[in-house]
């Protein structure tokens, strides 16, 4: 026979939806911890990145608390944060200066390579 914990706390814990708010607010809090390097102009390592999503998620990619493809989520977020606080500066420059600002942004976070296709 199999017990099963009705208790309103083990079902919310259960629910597919508190798994992603939980994965969700981790994704910020990563995001939120890379913030200040960004704010200094200093690019986003992958050790950055990682130490960033084990503090977040409470474990490695290793132990399967996150996936790579999350922490390129978080740094998305991330840069909608940063985008977000400095946008009315943003707006005052002008075209050309807002494209190479924004690029600039964009170079400080790591890229993901294309996959290599066998030949």
């Amino acid at each position: 026979m199999t017990l099963i914990d009705p208790s309103p706390a083990a079902c919310a814990a259960a629910s597919p939806f508190a798994r992603s708010s939980s994965r969700a607010s981790a994704l910020v809090t990563a995001a939120r911890s890379l913030l200040p390097s960004l704010e200094s102009g200093t690019p986003i390592t992958s050790a950055m990145l990682r130490e960033a999503m084990i503090a977040a998620f409470g474990g490695s990619d290793a132990e399967g608390r996150w996936q790579w493809k999350d922490a390129y989520d978080a740094c998305e977020i991330a840069q909608i944060l940063f985008l977000r606080t400095f946008a009315a500066a943003l707006r005052q420059a002008r075209p050309d200066t807002r494209l190479t600002i924004l690029q600039r942004i964009a170079a400080l976070f790591p890229s993901i390579s294309p996959p290599v296709l066998p030949r």
